[in-house]
Parts: structure tokens; C-alpha cells; sequence
């Protein structure tokens, strides 16, 4: 029986997983189970020079994804589009990458004493926006890029 490792199998791999880095979605696309595709996985990422590129091929394009998760989740948290867009994207972040995203927490640091830090995981998403608008404008006061109007304020 011939392998299913082919040139084919692998770059169908690689665009699924720039486009989801689910490995049971890339590897239901390409045709192969995702024991195979993790078994494909640990055998390059242990040294296989067979798999080895491969492995770090897979590596990049999840990495493609994250980034672009983390663009549009910086977007939605920085824009004022719908709040359910941040948690949704919140919640893909820490679903896929656990260690990196799962605990985030909103809170602001400053130069004070721990017990002075801020816990802000009580605010909604659109309170926090709101927050991080007001100490954008209190830290630069004469910043024309301030596009949004808070409430009380006349757009300048």
C-alpha cells in the first residue's frame, strides 16, 4: 500500500492549517486521520529527517493563524465593533492555544504596590473600551486621532 505522505497530502495540509490550525480539520481535508497527521507530527518534531521539514512546515502555518486570530482580536478589542467579536475571538485564542491565552485577565499595572494593582475582569467589553479610550485621551489630551465620542463628549 502506498504512503499517504505525498507532496499532495502535505500541501493540502498546509493551506488547511493557515486557514483553521485545527489538526483533525487539515487532516479530514487531506484525506488522512488525525492520528496520522499527529503521528506525522511527532515524528518530524523528534528529529525524523523525513518529517522534519514537514513538522516546521505545520509549525509556520498554525503560527500564520494565530497571528491573524491575534490581529482581529486586537482589532475587534481596539475598534468599536460588536463586543460578542472580542469574547468570540478571546475564546478561539484560548481553545487553541492554552498556555499562551486561557488565563488573560484585564487588569492595568502601574508603578504602585501590588495591592494598588487594578482587577478589572469585573468590566464588560465595551467598559473596558471605554476605559482604554479614556486613558488614551488622559495621556494625550491633544491626540486628533481620538475618532470615537464618549458619552457627555460633542465630537471634535
Amino acid at each position: 500500500m502506498a504512503s499517504k505522505f505525498t507532496e499532495e497530502t502535505r500541501q493540502i495540509i498546509f493551506e488547511a492549517l493557515r486557514e483553521n490550525p485545527s489538526v483533525p480539520s487539515a487532516a479530514s481535508k487531506a484525506g488522512v486521520s488525525p492520528g496520522t497527521l499527529r503521528s506525522w507530527l511527532r515524528r518530524g518534531e523528534g528529529g525524523d529527517p523525513e518529517f522534519a521539514d514537514f513538522a516546521l512546515d505545520c509549525a509556520e502555518a498554525r503560527r500564520f493563524m494565530k497571528d491573524e486570530i491575534v490581529k482581529a482580536l486586537f482589532q475587534t478589542a481596539t475598534d468599536s465593533l460588536h463586543p460578542q467579536q472580542t469574547r468570540a475571538a478571546h475564546q478561539l485564542l484560548s481553545t487553541l492555544y492554552p498556555a499562551e491565552f486561557a488565563d488573560v485577565k484585564h487588569k492595568v499595572q502601574h508603578e504602585r504596590p501590588k495591592e494598588s494593582e487594578l482587577d478589572l475582569s469585573h468590566l464588560s467589553t465595551e467598559e473596558t473600551r471605554m476605559l482604554h479610550r479614556l486613558l488614551k485621551k488622559a495621556l494625550n489630551p491633544d491626540n486628533t486621532d481620538v475618532t470615537e465620542v464618549l458619552p457627555g463628549e460633542e465630537r471634535r
